[in-house]
């Protein structure tokens, strides 16, 4: 599927907005990629694989300023319309989103802490490939991330929030991790695997401190780029 030049061009000159929109020109970033590839009004696009829409939906809509939307998600919008879209591929990106989750966000929310040495360990673990692997690792995250809260906290009282905060994302990631690995062999292993990287994507930017969170931009480029790039 190819995009419809004269809308992409419209696009190029408005700014993406946060939240859902109706039919008024104004967009987010999946309701532009709808209507460059000529779909009706929507921000779920069947031109655009489920696990791609389900992040960069999150993704739009923590970012805090429509430059920043500009900037990280408007050059994607021609990329990532008639992408391949399957159960095997959607399966590794769900994967892909996981292993973000718990090596590359989790991590951070540890940093911003100041729990280096906990956030090292997660972060140096191999990136799982099977769903046995993303049990084991998300496992491992839980255990690290649950006791550095309870250090946090324990530690004083007024860092009780981010104890909080990190409790509930790596919480959070472990029940997706497991669900997804849990889906990847299953019937409805497609379904499932998009709704826990859309869970994925908009717990851990809800858990994700600001001061961390422009950190995270270049590895939510990165995880995007090698969805896009997937192949069976």
């Amino acid at each position: 599927m190819t995009i419809i030049p004269e809308r992409w061009e419209q696009i190029q000159r408005l700014s993406l907005k946060s939240g859902a929109h109706s039919p008024d020109s104004t967009f987010c970033v999946m309701e532009a990629a709808a209507y460059v590839a000529g779909e009706s009004w929507t921000d779920h696009p069947e031109s655009v694989p489920p696990t791609i829409t389900a992040f960069l939906r999150r993704w739009n809509d923590r970012l805090p300023t429509d430059a920043d939307r500009d900037r990280l998600l408007k050059p994607l919008i021609p990329r990532i319309v008639g992408l391949p879209n399957n159960p095997a591929i959607e399966g590794k990106r769900a994967f892909l989103a996981a292993n973000w989750a718990l090596r590359i966000a989790i991590p951070e929310i540890l940093r911003f802490a100041k729990c280096d040495k906990e956030a090292d360990e997660i972060a140096s673990l191999p990136e799982a490939v099977t769903d046995r692997e993303l049990q084991r690792l998300a496992l491992k995250v839980h255990a690290s991330a649950i006791a550095s809260a309870i250090a946090i906290a324990s530690a004083s009282a007024s860092a009780i929030d981010i104890a909080i905060d990190i409790a509930s994302a790596s919480a959070s990631a472990i029940d997706i991790a497991i669900a997804i690995a849990s889906a990847i062999d299953s019937a409805s292993a497609s379904a499932m695997a998009i709704d826990s990287a859309s869970t994925i994507a908009s717990a851990i930017a809800s858990a994700i401190a600001s001061a961390s969170a422009k950190r995270l931009e270049g590895s939510q480029s990165a995880l995007v780029e090698r969805m896009i790039e997937c192949k069976e």
